[in-house]
């Protein structure tokens, strides 16, 4: 038995059926809007990863045991004067005309070969210039030697700098310090 006055009517009023077609064509919109959504994602996921590839620089793979401040010109300028005083010249860190002359000269200038350790002190000078000091056996008593190391500039470097020049220098009174 039922309560109340007047009960609801039971009547409920049914969705009405859709059709087999009619869904089908729901589904359907619905499925072009996925794969516009996963295409368009993909789409933007390619142009990224490209986008990087093109305008990310190479990372080095050394770097100095010397005290210096972290710096991409004391950085490749330590990597280029090793890879020289090594005699196993990397083209990412020195310029080709240079690399040229080192390798038609036999490396007969070249007579030191310091080790990681030995470094001492890697310093930028200027934009283009920087000063390495390294512990050498030497008659002058103090076993170290100084060089300035000269790097040309290009954008289109892997690492901006190159070695371009390296010469001899005098030690300075408070490089006596990095015994």
């Amino acid at each position: 038995m039922k309560k109340g006055a007047e009960m609801e009517s039971e009547t409920r009023e049914m969705p009405e059926k859709t059709s087999y077609g009619s869904w089908q064509d729901q589904d359907s919109e619905r499925t072009k809007r996925l794969l516009l959504l996963s295409c368009s994602s993909t789409l933007a996921l390619i142009v990224l990863v490209c986008f990087l590839l093109v305008t990310q620089k190479d990372e080095l793979y050394l770097s100095a045991p010397a005290t210096y401040k972290k710096n991409l010109l004391e950085d490749v300028c330590y990597n280029g004067f090793q890879s020289i005083v090594n005699r196993e010249v990397l083209d990412p860190f020195v310029e080709k005309p240079f690399a040229n002359f080192l390798r038609d000269s036999k490396y007969q200038n070249v007579n030191v070969s310091p080790r990681s350790e030995d470094y001492r002190l890697i310093q930028k000078l200027t934009d283009t210039t920087c000063r390495v000091v390294i512990k050498a056996n030497t008659n002058n008593g103090i076993n170290l030697r100084g060089f300035l190391v000269t790097m040309a500039f290009s954008a289109s470097y892997p690492f901006q700098y190159k070695v371009s020049q390296i010469s001899e220098s005098f030690l300075e009174e408070s490089d006596k310090e990095l015994k």
